[in-house]
């Protein structure tokens, strides 16, 4: 079923094999999939799933426990953020969704053993076209021109670094958020929490009477919308059957149970909410409580497209944010009207 790509899909995958080892310039390694990831976000309309998988194959027999090890560490976050990062820059009305290494074949909508992933493509270049992933899907190869024959180098990192030691994890995992316009940042929260938990998830969720101080507050997506697309996206991330349960809390003030409950080991936060875990501890700990072992998500960083909107308004367009997607579709007219002048000034017709 190899044919090749003449027109738009509405909903694609993409499986991307990853080095072991992450350099801090993360994109200059992703750049060996930059053609392929842009070809599926050209031709994708609506829904673009990427699957991460380490190299086993390439190393020695020695190495194959090592690299399982790495696939839940700091480093595999890293790489999700830069490709989150990319896939903004080629195509932000996409709606992306990373799925961690070992998760591919468990996220399918209605899962059958003979269909492996949730969408009927799945785009290759076509030096990877005996991929053994295909399971009973069409695959769309790209021209000649995309992706080289080159593999990515595996190269087995120091495990005593801290970027390679794997997450612990726990039983029960807490976070929260407003999640308006569910966005990258949103996303990797999601996808940590779900590395980590084995048991019991409790996703807090900001309701409508909380956030009647926010600014544009009145363009926030309701409550139940926001809970529907939190439970789509870690369904579509954490297996299929769940890995885990999930209880949603609806909450009207803003620690939830994280104060009281017994069930909870860890918390993730951004680092916009770091201090608020710090907090959450000082108060368990006053209650006799264990801590919550708190991790933290990078930020991720703004399309340009997007820093160049946010500066045009006189805000901090460093990072993608709801407050400052909201802002932004609240200024598009102005926006439209400064982007017209420009041209204008710029002598175009």
């Amino acid at each position: 079923n190899f044919f090749p790509m003449t027109e738009e899909v509405k909903e694609g995958a993409v499986c991307l094999t990853l080095p072991a080892s992450y350099c801090e310039d993360g994109k200059s390694t992703i750049s060996i999939y930059h053609s392929l990831l842009s070809f599926a976000a050209q031709h994708t309309s609506s829904i673009l799933f990427i699957y991460l998988k380490f190299v086993q194959e390439q190393t020695n027999n020695n190495d194959t426990e090592m690299i399982e090890k790495l696939q839940y560490t700091p480093s595999t976050l890293k790489w999700m953020a830069t490709i989150y990062e990319t896939m903004n820059e080629l195509k932000k009305e996409l709606d992306v969704v990373v799925v961690p290494p070992g998760r591919e074949y468990y996220s399918c909508s209605t899962y059958q053993p003979s269909v492996f992933l949730p969408v009927p493509y799945l785009f290759q270049s076509q030096s990877t076209q005996q991929n053994s992933f295909l399971g009973a899907l069409g695959v769309l190869i790209a021209n000649k021109s995309v992706d080289s024959q080159t593999k990515p180098v595996v190269n087995i990192p120091h495990l005593s670094s801290q970027l390679y030691q794997p997450y612990d994890v726990f039983e029960g995992v807490v976070l929260g958020g407003t999640f308006d316009r569910l966005h990258p940042g949103h996303k990797l929260l999601l996808t940590l929490s779900s590395m980590l938990c084995t048991s019991h998830m409790e996703v807090g969720i900001t309701s409508d009477e909380l956030l009647v101080k926010k600014k544009h507050k009145e363009m926030i997506q309701p409550y139940q919308n926001r809970v529907n697309i939190v439970q789509e996206f870690l369904r579509q991330v954490s297996g299929h059957p769940p890995l885990f349960d999930v209880e949603i809390l609806h909450l009207f003030e803003p620690y939830g149970n994280t104060l009281t409950s017994t069930k909870l080991q860890a918390i993730v936060v951004s680092p916009e909410t770091e201090n608020v875990g710090v907090g959450i501890n000082d108060k368990r700990k006053e209650s006799n409580l264990h801590p919550l072992k708190v991790y933290t998500i990078p930020y991720i960083s703004a399309s340009t497209e997007m820093k160049k909107q946010a500066e045009k308004l006189g805000l901090d367009g460093s990072r993608v944010s709801s407050s400052l997607l909201r802002a932004i579709e609240a200024s598009m007219p102005l926006l439209l009207i400064c982007e017209e002048k420009t041209k204008t000034t710029c002598g175009d017709p």
